[in-house]
């Protein structure tokens, strides 16, 4: 039978020493160990530690798992911008290796914002840009929340909440997870730092991602 929670949950280390450079574990259950290429951690006031991305070679590249082939789904990390572009947060594989089954990134809409992208089975994909303008060097929580051809929903800090409507269903995907940067030509290098990534396998509601806000804000002095 298969369990319902956490599949992905990476950088969520507290403590004097800082974490290793090779492998970047997984706190899940699952084991969804990524390798790092170029990423450094920098330890914030409060003890955590979080990962630093240079915008020209950093990654984090976790293998494909069965834990992260699902229908519905929620994204969440935490990301402070050193500078803007079109920059890769999180990318996701589809099955068929030649696009993005799920890619979270830095878009500009007049300002830049956070934007989330799924690909639906057959063609096209359903795409949502935040509504909140960003600025650099300031710490932020993001997340999108997918439930299966009934919405794609993205949230900064908890709240700014905007919906859409889709008009499929999820390509089934199982491709490479990549922090940091967009596989597809090995571009959108990402400029900043992130922490707290997780994904689970099933959609938040409003409530959950205000929570996982509001409990982890202290950390980053938001």
């Amino acid at each position: 039978m298969r369990t319902t929670g956490c599949v992905l949950d990476m950088a969520s280390y507290r403590g004097p020493v800082s974490p290793g450079v090779v492998t970047l574990v997984d706190r899940s259950r699952c084991g969804n160990n990524g390798v790092m290429t170029d990423v450094t951690w920098s330890m914030l006031p409060s003890g955590l530690w979080a990962m630093s991305f240079n915008g020209a070679s950093s990654k984090v590249v976790i293998p494909t798992s069965p834990s992260l082939l699902f229908k519905d789904f929620t994204a969440l990390l935490w990301v402070k911008p050193n500078s803007f572009s079109t920059q890769s947060l999180i990318d996701k594989d589809n099955f068929l290796g030649d696009n993005s089954g799920l890619s979270l990134y830095w878009y500009q809409a007049t300002t830049w914002r956070f934007r989330a992208d799924v690909q639906y089975v057959g063609a096209g994909y359903r795409d949502n840009v935040s509504q909140i303008a960003l600025s650099t060097g300031t710490w932020y929580h993001v997340a999108a929340v997918w439930r299966d051809a009934v919405s794609l929903i993205t949230y900064v800090n908890g709240a700014n909440r905007y919906s859409v409507v889709p008009t499929a269903s999820l390509l089934n995907y199982n491709g490479e997870t990549h922090l940091g940067h967009y596989r597809q030509g090995n571009t959108q290098w990402f400029n900043g730092y992130e922490a707290i990534v997780c994904m689970f396998n099933y959609a938040f509601s409003d409530e959950q991602v205000r929570t996982a806000f509001s409990s982890q804000r202290r950390l980053f002095g938001v």
